[in-house]
């Protein structure tokens, strides 16, 4: 008899608890807005930067999770400068990009403000 006073329980816990996935998902964004830019071959520069922040969004681009990265961009011919990118990463990626870290990123010399990480120099 006790299983099927339970069985109430249950079913509220289980209501309760798939409302909370279903807002969970649809807080989500799944728009493309953060796909990273495209620098021309002639317009890039290599430098290096340093993790200072790394912060969580609720973007996603394919499957992968969109963060919020704060850099201090290192060019030999130019003063240390912050710079905020919005890269997708893979789920590898991660460890790579904690504060601290040395990435190497391309920038766009035409706008200054536009960078990606660049993987391939990775090391």
């Amino acid at each position: 008899m006790s299983v099927f006073k339970n069985l109430g329980k249950l079913a509220a816990v289980g209501k309760e608890n798939m409302a909370q996935t279903q807002s969970a998902i649809a807080s989500i964004d799944y728009t493309e807005h953060d796909a990273p830019p495209d620098i021309a071959p002639d317009d890039a520069v290599e430098a290096t930067a340093v993790v200072v922040r790394f912060a969580e969004t609720n973007a996603v681009v394919d499957i992968h999770p969109v963060v919020q990265l704060e850099l201090l961009v290192l060019r030999p011919d130019t003063a240390p400068r912050p710079l905020t990118i919005r890269p997708a990463l893979a789920l590898g990626q991660v460890p790579l990009v904690q504060r601290g870290a040395t990435v190497p990123i391309t920038l766009s010399v035409a706008d200054p403000n536009v960078a990606t990480i660049d993987w391939a120099r990775q090391t």
